[in-house]
């Protein structure tokens, strides 16, 4: 188990490395790709009917290479916390093990044979480094867009000075679910405590 957890940091390590030639690789076509973009806008005198796109694009661009950038390390370090919750479990269970505790083994497992077992723990390490690198890969997304959600709801209306109507926008949306629930809340207590069951007169 040990063994695995090695080898698990290690190709941890190396997708990560691999991940981020491929990010300089994106980047410097994006950059290329800006590049033209502003070449497009000085042509233009900033008077081109694509600049207000062309501008948001841009801004795209420079979101996302940040966020993608910033969640690495946030993404690496929850892998490696769940690694070490997998050697946590590993202790938990060798520990009932040595008690001679089975309870929470199936049936078949409880005396397995040698070339079964060898079997399963190739198999076992494969599937938990496959794991490990799919849900690197997983987490790292969904924080990227996580942090494109908090880039464009709240950091870039104060940054830009649009925060009063993001903060209108914000307060309209809250009043709305506010509405909802109250709605809801109301019909769920209103009528059990304001009508008379006509089945409970005397």
């Amino acid at each position: 188990m040990i063994g695995t957890i090695v080898l698990a940091f290690i190709c941890l390590y190396l997708f990560i490395v691999i991940e981020f030639c491929v990010f300089v690789y994106v980047r410097d076509e994006l950059d290329v790709l800006e590049n033209n973009l502003e070449s497009y806008i000085t042509f233009t005198n900033h008077s081109g009917v694509l600049t207000p796109v062309i501008l948001q694009v841009k801004e795209l661009i420079s979101v996302t290479k940040g966020v993608w950038v910033a969640t690495i390390l946030p993404a690496y370090l929850t892998c490696v916390s769940y690694l070490f919750h997998i050697l946590v479990c590993y202790r938990k269970h060798m520990k009932r093990l040595w008690a001679g505790d089975k309870h929470f083994l199936p049936l078949k497992f409880h005396n397995p044979a040698s070339s079964e077992s060898m079997v399963a723990i190739a198999r076992y390490s494969g599937w938990q480094i496959a794991y490990i690198l799919w849900g690197y890969l997983i987490i790292h997304m969904v924080q990227s867009l996580c942090g494109m959600a908090i880039m464009y709801s709240l950091v870039l209306p104060i940054v830009q000075t649009r925060a009063w109507k993001c903060c209108k926008g914000w307060a309209l949306g809250c009043k709305c679910w506010a509405g909802i629930l109250s709605l809801t809340c109301s019909e769920s207590w209103g009528p059990p405590n304001c009508y008379v069951d006509p089945w409970s007169w005397p």
